[in-house]
């Protein structure tokens, strides 16, 4: 009898150990919810969110035509957006296809490109596409991903960059920030 009580009362230790090392594990290596902050144009056109854990630095100059310029250097990231004034109606879909033709003109070894494809916002037609390709200034594979929204008055050019070592890394955060887009 007191075998057995010896015997329940150090399962019951046991049992308890592991219940709080597995507790204590997932409280340290559960992952990390990102947190974004908003980041306005530098015309004050539109805004996205950024993630508030990458330290990004802004590549202002002077007669871009970006109006919003960012990279990551540690991360191999570069995010820019430009504007285009509607002069008068035209083919959405045209322009895009025009633009991916002449873009893909000046990179080196493309592949996985995605072709275009329609990309929900919520108020504004949309396309994407999406390519690897060689840069040779950094001699390394980039992921390149590109957003076009058509709004009443603009067109808006997303393009979100990453080396191909780090794509899989940030695909959801690309997502976010294409799809936390709003012109102001």
């Amino acid at each position: 009898m007191e075998y057995l009580k010896k015997k329940t009362f150090f399962i019951s230790l046991g049992v308890s150990l592991v219940v709080i090392i597995v507790c204590i594990f997932t409280l340290i290596f559960r992952p990390k919810k990102l947190t974004y902050t908003t980041l306005i144009a530098n015309d004050g056109s539109f805004h996205v969110e950024f993630p508030t854990n990458l330290s990004y630095v802004t590549n202002s100059q002077e007669n871009s035509a970006f109006i919003m310029d960012l990279s990551v250097e540690e991360e191999g990231l570069f995010f820019y957006a430009t504007k285009i004034s509607k002069i008068r109606e035209i083919d959405f879909a045209s322009v895009v296809q025009k633009d991916k033709e002449t873009y893909l003109k000046d990179k080196e070894n493309i592949h996985d490109d995605s072709g275009i494809l329609p990309f929900s916002l919520e108020n504004n037609p949309a396309y994407e596409y999406h390519f690897v390709y060689t840069d040779t200034s950094y001699g390394k594979e980039f992921y390149c991903d590109v957003l076009w929204v058509e709004t009443k008055n603009n067109f808006y050019i997303l393009n979100l960059e990453v080396v191909t070592e780090n794509q899989e890394k940030f695909q959801d955060i690309f997502h976010h920030i294409k799809t936390s887009f709003v012109e102001l």
